[in-house]
């Protein structure tokens, strides 16, 4: 509904009912990021690292919010992780390519992005 400002509090309440409850620390990193609150979003991603350290989700937007934060070393790193994992999807090597424009690596954004996008898709991403 575009209101991560409501969200925060319902995922802080979820969390007072089941505080292992990962998806709800995910959940609420999230709408921590969307309202800017990017270092309270990363202590929200590792507290549900904590109760479930192999979850895809919860690292890849912990190295989201690194990346916002302006972190896009550490960001690198945890994604190419996320990336060498079976389980990982194409999004999550978006996420890669993402971050390494965002730190101006433009060749390693276009090298990640080639498996999952075609050219022009790239040469825009790029540019933007």
């Amino acid at each position: 509904m575009g209101r991560a400002d409501l969200a925060v509090p319902q995922y802080e309440a979820a969390l007072q009912i089941n505080p292992k409850d990962f998806d709800a620390y995910n959940g609420l990193g999230v709408a921590l990021n969307v309202t800017g609150q990017h270092k309270k979003a990363e202590n929200r991603y590792l507290d549900g690292l904590e109760l479930a350290p192999d979850q895809l989700p919860l690292r890849n937007n912990l190295a989201l919010s690194l990346a916002l934060g302006g972190n896009t070393q550490e960001a690198i790193g945890i994604l190419k992780q996320i990336v060498a994992d079976p389980a990982a999807r194409p999004r999550h090597r978006l996420n890669l390519a993402l971050v390494y424009g965002l730190a101006g690596q433009l060749e390693q954004a276009a090298a990640i992005a080639k498996r999952d996008l075609k050219p022009s898709q790239i040469k825009n991403n790029l540019a933007y």
